[in-house]
C-alpha cells in the first residue's frame, strides 16, 4: 500500500514539478527561445485568459514543451516490484525474488 501511495504521489506531483522546473531552466539558458515563446503567448492571448482555441495557436510554445519533455522526461525509471513467492500467472512461472525489471 505504501509503495502504491508513493507511486501516485510521484506520478501526480513530482512529475509536474520536475517538468516545469526543467522547462524554466531550459528557457533561462536559451533566452532566444524564451523570447519567441513570450512573443507568441503575447500575440495569441492579447491579455485575455487562455482558452482551448488559443492553445491550438500556440504551436511554437507547444513544440518547446514537447522538446523539454523529450530532453528531460519527468519519469525516467519505472517503479519496480519484487515477487515475494513463486507465482504462476497464465502459465508463466515467476520465481520468488525476481523483480519487474527482469520480466
Amino acid at each position: 500500500m505504501v509503495s502504491n501511495v508513493f507511486i501516485f504521489f510521484v506520478a501526480g506531483h513530482e512529475t509536474t514539478a520536475s517538468a516545469l522546473s526543467w522547462l524554466l531552466y531550459h528557457l533561462a539558458i536559451h533566452q532566444d527561445v524564451q523570447q519567441k515563446v513570450r512573443d507568441e503567448v503575447t500575440r495569441v492571448l492579447q491579455g485575455k485568459p487562455l482558452t482551448s482555441e488559443m492553445m491550438r495557436e500556440l504551436s511554437y510554445t507547444s513544440c518547446v514543451i514537447k522538446e523539454n519533455m523529450r530532453l528531460q522526461p519527468p519519469v525516467t525509471e519505472p517503479a519496480t516490484r519484487e515477487c515475494v513467492q513463486d507465482t504462476e500467472f497464465e502459465g508463466v512461472v515467476i520465481p520468488k525474488g525476481v523483480s519487474s525489471r527482469e520480466y
